[in-house]
């Protein structure tokens, strides 16, 4: 695909005005000095410099969550969303209890199914703060979730719940979430047999965690994603940067 636009050189020269966007594998055949290429499978813009593509960046492609994302409040209390600025930011009160999830659900797509999202951590919060995506049965009002936490032992966990206030069990735990960088990509996938959990530290490439069959503790008709802060002076955010459906 080529998209022709105006663009500035910003005073290196070159004639590009062309923008291109094709998979990494597949760069566009006749550029001109100064043309960008947006590869749909990447992790650069790349730049052409009259005779090689320069890469820049990282840049992650993301899904806009305002448009794809869960939009139906599950224990709201005084949490607050906010799509202002282009992606969900969800800021969960001070004072928080422990085990007190505030959660955005939608429908399940139908199965088999890939949910893949972006999450931007918790900010301001001097307790504990969890985060991340889940499975929902909304008939019994449990739910499976996968998580982050940036306390404690920091791990990436799945955890049972029987509601918002109310745990179970925690079936996976482990992995140290602070190896993924700034921005957590997370995947959940149902294929009709398994639930499955995997997580991305570039968005491109992906490590299944665990996976359990599709009826364990829940049979899930929704998915979401949430945000839990156990603060007693501040509050904290959490930002879905992107949710795509696949």
């Amino acid at each position: 695909m080529t998209i022709t636009s105006t663009l500035n050189s910003g005073g290196s020269g070159g004639s590009g005005n062309v923008t291109y966007t094709s998979a990494f594998a597949s760069p566009p055949a006749s550029p001109a000095s100064g043309d960008l290429w947006l590869p749909t499978d990447s992790f650069y813009i790349f730049r052409y410099s009259g005779s090689a593509w320069i890469p820049w960046g990282p840049v992650y492609s993301f899904t806009d969550p305002t448009v794809s994302g869960p939009t139906t409040w599950v224990n709201q209390g005084s949490a607050t969303v906010s799509t202002a600025n282009g992606a969900i930011v969800l800021t969960m009160p001070a004072g928080n209890a422990a085990f007190d999830y505030h959660i955005r659900v939608k429908t399940a797509p139908a199965t088999p199914y890939v949910i893949t999202a972006a999450i931007l951590p918790g900010l301001w919060n001097n307790a504990s703060f969890r985060s991340g995506l889940l499975f929902r049965e909304s008939g019994s009002g449990k739910f499976s979730s996968f998580e982050f936490a940036t306390s404690g032992a920091k791990n990436v966990e799945v955890n049972e719940f029987a509601s918002p206030t109310s745990y179970s069990s925690t079936p996976f735990s482990g992995l140290p979430w602070a190896a993924n960088g700034t921005v957590i990509w997370m995947r959940i996938a149902d294929d009709g047999t398994n639930r499955k959990y995997s997580l991305s530290s570039n968005g491109q490439t992906w490590m299944q965690l665990y996976s359990e069959t599709r009826t364990t503790y829940i049979t899930a008709d929704q998915v979401g994603f949430w945000g839990e802060a156990e603060s007693v002076t501040f509050g904290a955010q959490t930002t879905l940067l992107s949710w795509k459906e696949t």
